[in-house]
């Protein structure tokens, strides 16, 4: 090919890689071919001629520094050129033995050769590394042992796992390059040394390898003084990511040492032997061309053939500096003390074999001693002051064993769980005491001085441990048994044990089982210890009670740590630590078993209960309020009476009391939880067999009392009234229980009208009110008083005021509360209250229809004296006495009270209860209520006169008694004298008017004659009941005697009256003389068997009606008082 061919050719492979710019005169863009191995063919594959040689050769460098993006995509087309360059320079190898003096481009064309030479070799690794051959060449040497395999053997098994495929991949560092699959032309581009920093700063160990195993020798030598910052970027990015160690071993990255000289990768690969002669096979002539001509003056020697060692392989001291050193940092500057304590810990016990160094053996131990510590501690803003440097020099220190054990408590303060505390505790407390005894015994402590005071600070520790409530006894107890540094006596392990139980809040099966194994161990102790020293088993032991008891209850805010009751033990005896577990383990073992029921039960407050029946009482009774509140179910309720039973009795928790004493509170309990079904559950079970019949009822009577005064509702169907009226139906029906029943539906009727309470301001009478009311009777006052129609149902309010007052009164009904009133007394009271109610109301006859009932109750009662008096014996009960009097007290206010209404127009009515209201005072009263008398029958007598009952007239008429008409100023004397006359003229119904209106007459007549009058039998007088009759002759008799006077008297209202007064044959006087000769004179004391009354006007002389009415209630008031 002529020169002007090979120089168009040139130009257009300028074009095409962009060494020469396009203009107007060039091609036009659309005739430019785009690279591609057939323009490479047309341009460079035919251009010929040694003397383009050197051309060609330095086109396909340009080429390839020129980053072309088709080269970027396609290995193929690189390798394409890089053989054109291969082939224009051979010429120039076989001639150089020639070229040793000859022209200077024969050397340019040599050293053109060796960089192309280069870029193919390059591209070799590329391709068994990143290409496709990567897979092939990585499965060549097993990663799992670092040893070449049978090239052969993996590539007839192309589908053999790839172990390199899995592991080689790790996340990417943030300083390393994005995508370590590089491109070929990049490759070729870089140096080996900076593509092997890209892989160790991305912690791509495995590929590390692999591409220090495909580089050949002559490029590997590059590598190989850089090996150790290589390696501690590697190290630093897999610290930073994490990595674990065992990868880079694996990879035979890390430098190792054998025989005290430094081997591994590194320096198989810093070797050169006759084995290696294939990869100098092409350089021999060039090396010796070039270092002749001094281009290749310092690293010739890595050229030198034979089998000889690297110069730069490092001993073993150097090698453990190295290590020691990049651990340091890596803790320092990354803070990853795991990847650091692996390294150390490889470095230490891996790489040296026997022949270790003590530096690096520390720096592992420290390294292993930090690492539970800051792994427990990673959440923590604390961890962040804590370092290796720091950690190391509190290590120094940790000789002194109060140093020691101030850091051991370091690694379990942030422990959640008993698991990792247990594991920390092996991992870190351990080894450190460990190491601290160690350390230490180079200096004038011995050993076992030293582990002596150790093991004394490690029961501190445990004791402050359990303080921290991190872990359980028996961590400590199985551990100290393990560990013959921490071995304790079996004294000790009591003391811990006692401490830790007597000041936990919760308590577990595991330290139970411990607990149960120590009582035993102790116990067998105790047999031998009696063997030999009978002495020994004393019964004068101080209770655990009072050990513990001052200071757990020292006060209620500082809780005791276990530090302090573990003092409290110190002079105990190995005979007394035995009891006082055996206390513990009883207390211990119902502390599990109520922690199923009940929150909170702690052993210490168990144990203070020993000795003290009545503290038992209280602490079962404190348990069972407890766990009612909380109580859901009647099964539940019956597991948890069940429990309680079984901690009663002999060697229990509670051992003071009995299965009876637990079965009362339980029972007790069970009828404050609002469930009757519980209650009856309860009551069935072995409680209804435990119990007699007086202590269920007492039982259910105090707890149905309490229900009761805890209500806030009075209704006797909801809430705690209802549960207290049901609790009632289940016990046995005794007088108490209906008596209580009865009073609980008092209470809800009367409650119903809505009483206001007396206590509480705008608010209704509470129950318990009503039970500590000291006055039940003025609750039916109140009652009567805010319900004004209340009196129209008489009979409920009565049944309400006996129901009431049925039980003592007081909130307990105990021995402080006064007697049961009397149920007549009650009755009176309500029926006095009633009339009042009434005449507030202006219904006079319902007042009238309770006055009578009253009245009658009275003269009943009066009857019932009187025929006591009158038996053999003649004795009448005080009690009986005081119930008279103060009944007729309530008759005569309630008839006085009844008597006086002005506006009740009935005189006749009033004037009957105003004699009732004579017959039953006091005499002290006597001339206030004959005043009031005089006053009715004075009003009576002037409505007679001015309108007398037409019946009447119209009979006077008829017979002719008032021929001279009939008027109301003549109607009193008028009246007067046809009673005088007889009733011979009158007719039937005269008769009748006259039988109608005689008990009217006869009370106008005589204020005695009230108790005379008609009406019910039962309200008759006794002594006048047999002798007076309701005949017309009796009657007429009356009359008529009364006639005598009542003509001369009739000119002035009242004459009558005086008349009667006055007429010594009037009833008035019969009466006075009638009980001036029984003996009882008018002033209460016997007139002389001689002497008369005093006549009028003479001293001491007293209306014969006065008199007669003093005569007649002292009479009647010796029933109840001779």
């Amino acid at each position: 090919m002529t020169s002007k061919e090979n120089r168009r050719l040139k130009r257009r492979w300028l074009y095409a890689i962009g060494a020469i710019k396009t203009d107007s005169r060039a091609a036009s863009s659309s005739s430019i071919v785009p690279l591609s191995q057939s323009l490479v063919d047309e341009t460079l594959g035919s251009i010929n001629g040694e003397e383009n040689n050197l051309w060609l050769a330095t086109a396909c460098i340009d080429a390839i520094r020129s980053g072309l993006p088709p080269l970027q995509d396609d290995p193929i087309l690189l390798r394409h050129i890089l053989a054109i360059g291969l082939r224009a320079t051979e010429s120039s190898t076989r001639s150089a033995e020639d070229a040793l003096d000859g022209p200077e481009q024969t050397l340019h064309l040599l050293a053109a050769r060796a960089t192309i030479l280069r870029y193919a070799r390059l591209l070799d690794v590329w391709n068994k590394v990143f290409g496709p051959e990567a897979d092939r060449f990585a499965s060549r040497w097993d990663v799992s042992t670092g040893k070449d395999g049978d090239t052969k053997a993996v590539e007839n098994e192309e589908d053999e796992y790839d172990a390199w495929a899995e592991l080689a991949e790790t996340t990417p560092s943030p300083i390393a390059p994005q995508s370590m699959r590089s491109s070929a032309l990049t490759f070729v581009s870089s140096s080996p040394v900076q593509k092997a920093m890209e892989l160790a700063m991305a912690g791509q160990a495995l590929q590390l390898s692999s591409f220090l195993r495909a580089l050949p020798k002559a490029l590997a030598l590059e590598i190989f003084p850089q090996r150790y910052t290589i390696v501690k970027a590697l190290l630093m990015s897999s610290a930073v990511l994490q990595t674990d160690l065992s990868i880079l071993v694996r990879s035979e990255v890390l430098p190792s040492v054998v025989d005290g000289k430094e081997s591994g990768l590194w320096i198989r690969i810093g070797q050169v032997g006759p084995q290696d002669e294939q990869d100098f096979s092409d350089l021999p002539e060039i090396q010796r061309l070039l270092q002749n001509r001094k281009l290749l003056n310092r690293d010739a020697q890595l050229f030198d053939f034979g089998d000889v060692a690297c110069s730069d392989a490092l001993d073993q001291v150097s090698v453990m500096n190295f290590y020691r050193d990049t651990t340091l940092e890596i803790e320092q500057q990354t803070g990853s003390v795991f990847f650091a304590a692996q390294l150390a810990t490889f470095a230490s016990s891996n790489a040296f074999g026997a022949s270790v160094n003590e530096g690096i053996v520390r720096l592992s131990e420290d390294l292993q001693l930090f690492l539970p510590l800051i792994h427990g501690r990673a959440s923590s803003a604390e961890a962040k002051q804590w370092s290796l440097q720091s950690f190391c020099r509190a290590l120094q220190s940790a000789s002194d064993p109060i140093a020691c054990a101030s850091l051991a408590s370091l690694y379990l303060e942030n422990v959640e769980d008993r698991n990792n505390a247990l594991e920390a505790l092996r991992n870190g407390v351990l080894p450190l005491l460990r190491a601290s005894i160690k350390r230490s015994s180079t200096s004038s402590l011995d050993s076992g001085t030293l582990a002596s005071k150790v093991r004394s600070r490690i029961i501190d520790l445990y004791l402050l441990l359990a303080e921290k409530g991190k872990v359980t006894t028996l961590s400590y107890l199985l551990l100290s048994d393990d560990d013959s540094l921490v071995a304790l006596d079996l004294d000790k392990k009591a003391q811990i044990l006692l401490a830790i139980i007597l000041t936990s809040e919760v308590t577990d099966r595991r330290t139970l089982d411990v607990l149960q194994n120590l009582v035993s161990t102790l116990g067998s102790s105790m047999v031998n210890l009696n063997r030999t020293d009978p002495s020994s088993d004393s019964t004068d032991i101080k209770p655990l009670k009072d050990i513990v008891t001052s200071t757990l209850t020292r006060s209620i805010a500082i809780q005791p740590t276990p530090s302090v009751v573990f003092k409290l033990f110190n002079e105990s005896t190995i005979v007394e630590l035995t009891n006082y577990l055996q206390r513990a383990q009883a207390c211990q073992q119902a502390a599990l078993r109520l922690s199923m029921f009940v929150e909170s039960v702690k052993v210490a407050w168990l144990a203070s209960l020993e000795g003290s029946r009545d503290e038992q009482l209280a602490g079962v009774t404190r348990l069972v309020r407890s766990f009612s509140r909380s109580a859901s179910h009647a099964q539940m309720y019956s597991q948890f009476a069940n429990t309680l039973r079984a901690d009663a009795g002999p060697r229990q928790a509670f051992d003071q009391i009995s299965r009876k004493d637990v079965a009362k509170i339980v029972l007790e309990g069970a009828s404050r939880v609002g469930d009757i079904h519980i209650f009856d559950q309860v009551l069935r079970s072995e409680t209804n067999e435990i119990l007699d019949a007086q202590e269920q009822e007492d039982i259910i009577v105090d707890a149905s009392e309490e229900l009761y005064d805890n209500s806030t509702t009075a209704n006797l169907h909801q809430g705690d009234m209802k549960m207290a009226y049901d609790l009632l139906s289940r016990a046995p029906q005794t007088k108490r229980v209906q008596q209580f029943k009865a009073f609980i539906e008092a209470t809800s009727r009367l409650c119903s009208y809505r009483v206001p309470s007396k206590i509480h301001a705008n608010a209704l009478l509470l129950p318990i009110e009503i039970r500590i009311s000291s006055d039940l009777l003025d609750l039916i006052r109140r009652l009567l008083g805010t319900r004004s129609d209340a009196y129209r149902t008489p009979d409920m309010i009565l049944d309400v005021a006996n129901k009431l007052c049925a039980i003592p009164p007081g909130a307990r009904g105990d021995t402080s509360a006064g007697p049961i009133p009397s149920k007549s007394l009650v009755e009176n009271s309500t029926l006095a209250m009633l009339t009042d109610a009434a005449l507030s109301q202006g219904d006079y006859i319902s007042a009238q229809g309770f006055c009578e009932r009253l009245v009658s109750n009275a003269l009943q009662l009066g009857k019932r004296v009187e025929q006591s008096r009158s038996d053999e014996s003649g004795n009448v009960s005080k009690q009986t006495v005081e119930l008279y009097e103060e009944v007729t007290s309530l008759a005569h206010r309630t008839c006085h009270q009844l008597s006086k209404q002005p506006d009740w127009t009935d005189h006749a009515s009033r004037l009957r209860w105003a004699g009732f209201a004579l017959a039953f005072c006091p005499a002290e009263q006597l001339g206030k209520y004959m005043e009031n008398w005089r006053k009715i029958a004075h009003e009576f007598e002037q409505e007679l006169q001015a309108n007398p009952p037409k019946i009447f007239v119209d009979e006077l008429q008829r017979s002719g008694l008032s021929r001279g008409g009939v008027s109301a100023a003549s109607l009193g004397g008028g009246l007067s004298a046809a009673l005088q006359a007889g009733t011979g003229g009158l007719s039937a119904a005269g008769l009748a008017a006259l039988s109608q209106f005689g008990g009217s007459l006869e009370s106008y007549a005589n204020p005695l004659g009230a108790l005379f009058s008609r009406g019910p039998a039962a309200i008759r007088p006794l002594a006048a009941a047999n002798n007076s009759t309701s005949s017309s002759s009796n009657m007429t008799r009356s009359a008529s005697q009364r006639s005598n006077s009542s003509a001369q008297n009739s000119s002035h209202p009242g004459g009558d009256l005086q008349a009667n007064a006055n007429n010594t044959g009037s009833p008035i006087s019969r009466a006075a003389r009638l009980f001036d000769g029984l003996g009882v004179a008018a002033d209460g004391h016997s007139s002389s068997s001689g002497g008369g009354t005093p006549s009028e006007g003479m001293p001491g002389y007293m209306d014969p009606a006065e008199r007669a009415a003093r005569a007649a209630r002292r009479f009647f008031s010796g029933f109840g008082t001779g």
